[in-house]
């Protein structure tokens, strides 16, 4: 809705296109009557009352109202309409930009350009994904910088702190049988075949994907791209059902989803964090660390027996040299002295 002001009138719109009253002659937009008192005494007098209509006696709104139409068209023989310009028909969006006189071939391709974009996409974050693993697995440890203690890290600054734990940290997951095995599940779901009914797209290799023959890229995945484009362009559903199949022959990327959710499960009940498990007795190193902090208690708890048993053997031996000392005194002036206690 919007006023003009220079014709005084205001212009109502309605946002949904198409014909919605189908009834000849009959208006889209229709505004309610309202029953007002007649007089100015304020009266109620709407049961019998003049009739007041705000849209149309202030807005004048009465008339000039243009009816909507539906887009009007023939397809494959069939003539039919639709209240939108843009309709689907047999999964296919189409859109109504004007009227023809004649007729207009439509036709539709898939886009192979974005199915390879997508294949690559994954192809480089699952080499990026096992790179960074692969650096976790074989980190060495630096064993010339242990834990830093209370009395340490009060002599250093922050800058020092930081840098002393970077080196201290390296190696915490060399050899990690947690990492090594989620490594492990996934090149066993790269190998894997996908049966597909309707496609020779069983393996990484029918689209031109392999992996490195470089022993330091440690199974990385290399494409052909030329053998990725052609894949593609020939079975286009064969190349996506590999990746993104569903049912009983799932695709690659949703089995090493689930990979991915195992190995994840896998480290949370090792290390907790995720999985709902956050509390020490939830996963093993949290077990373990409440096992030390109960050896430590216990330790201190001992020590502390000991440092009293040792304080009373102490007192003991201060009091055994005490009445020694004095019976040497008695002695020494009864054998040298007068004689006399």
């Amino acid at each position: 809705m919007f006023y003009d002001e220079i014709s005084n009138r205001v212009s109502v719109s309605r946002t949904e296109t198409g014909v919605f009253n189908p009834t000849e002659g009959s208006e889209e937009i229709i505004f309610n009557t309202l029953n007002l008192p007649s007089n100015n005494e304020g009266e109620d007098v709407s049961n019998g009352g003049e009739t007041f209509n705000f849209f149309d006696s202030v807005l004048n709104l009465e008339s000039g109202q243009h009816g909507a139409q539906n887009a009007e068209f023939e397809i494959n023989g069939l003539k039919t309409e639709r209240q939108s310009n843009t309709f689907t028909i047999g999964n296919l969006t189409m859109t109504l930009r004007g009227e023809f006189t004649e007729s207009v071939s439509v036709s539709s391709s898939v886009d192979t350009e974005n199915i390879v974009k997508n294949i690559t996409e994954f192809v480089d974050e699952y080499n990026a994904l096992i790179e960074e693993m692969n650096g976790l697995v074989n980190e060495r440890q630096n064993r010339d910088y242990p834990p830093l203690t209370s009395e340490q890290r009060s002599e250093m600054s922050d800058h020092e702190i930081e840098l002393w734990e970077e080196k201290a940290q390296s190696g915490l997951m060399s050899r990690d049988r947690e990492l090594q095995s989620f490594l492990t599940n996934m090149r066993m779901t790269l190998y894997q075949s996908v049966d597909q009914d309707q496609s020779n797209i069983r393996h990484l290799g029918d689209l031109g994907i392999t992996t490195s023959t470089d022993y330091l890229d440690n199974g990385k995945l290399v494409i052909d791209e030329a053998k990725l484009q052609a894949a593609v362009e020939n079975d286009p559903e064969g190349a996506y059902h590999f990746f993104a199949g569903s049912g009983e022959n799932q695709g690659i990327a949703r089995q090493l989803r689930q990979d991915v959710n195992n190995g994840i499960d896998a480290i949370s009940r090792k290390a907790g964090g995720s999985n709902g498990r956050h509390q020490n007795h939830q996963f093993a190193i949290g077990r373990e660390l409440n096992q030390l902090d109960s050896r430590i208690e216990n330790f201190e708890r001992r020590l502390a027996q000991k440092e009293q048993r040792y304080w009373r053997q102490f007192t003991a031996m201060e009091q055994a040299i005490a009445r020694s000392n004095s019976q040497g005194d008695m002695l020494y002036n009864f054998m040298f002295g007068n004689g006399n206690f």
